[in-house]
């Protein structure tokens, strides 16, 4: 194989050669006189070269085409193999038959408030009242979040406590439990009653 190479590089540098000396001596029978009987020898030589360099060219190029349709049909594949990983859900089993049987314990006004979360990011107990009040719910909740907690689906940023917690209660943000996240986001999407 390496044998068969060195001869195509060969013939591959004696065309260039031929072609350029041709070239060479074609322009000087121009200048020189009694070399205008070799013009057209010349002639044929210089088309001989190019047309030998011409197809070793194309070679090449089918080469490297070839090599680049194989090295991206090759990363076509990783990608893929990557993006079905990714599809898969990273929760188990048993986190969705959690997540489910809590959800579907909720009322209307703690799914709306679930929904808002996880549209909006986090936020307090106050700031997602206010929102359910423009959509008139929740009149006579004092807190959404807190039962949500409870239940594990949602949780609190801070986690120490804070000064006047004994006298106002927790006031900082709560978050979608990570741990729920992706579920919970299938769940919500699927459920028209979610949606204020």
């Amino acid at each position: 194989m390496d044998l068969v190479r060195f001869l195509r590089e060969l013939l591959r540098g004696a065309f260039g050669i031929v072609g350029d000396v041709s070239t060479l001596v074609f322009m000087l029978t121009f200048f020189v006189p009694g070399l205008e009987s070799f013009r057209v020898v010349l002639f044929i030589a210089i088309a001989i070269g190019f047309i030998g360099s011409a197809f070793s060219i194309s070679k090449r190029q089918q080469a490297a085409l070839k090599e680049y349709e194989a090295l991206h049909a090759s990363e076509v594949r990783r990608l893929q193999t990557e993006i079905d990983l990714l599809k898969r859900p990273k929760f188990t089993a048993e986190t969705r038959h959690v997540a489910e049987n809590a959800y579907r314990k909720l009322d209307r006004t703690q799914k709306v408030a679930l929904r808002h979360l996880l549209v909006a990011g986090d936020m307090t107990d106050r700031q997602a009242l206010n929102f359910l009040h423009t959509k008139g719910m929740a009149m006579n909740y004092g807190s959404i979040f807190s039962g949500l907690s409870e239940v594990g689906l949602v949780q609190r940023v801070l986690q120490d406590r804070q000064r006047t917690e004994h006298v106002t209660g927790y006031t900082g943000n709560y978050t979608i439990t990570p741990h729920f996240r992706e579920v919970l986001t299938e769940l919500i999407e699927a459920d028209p009653e979610s949606r204020a």
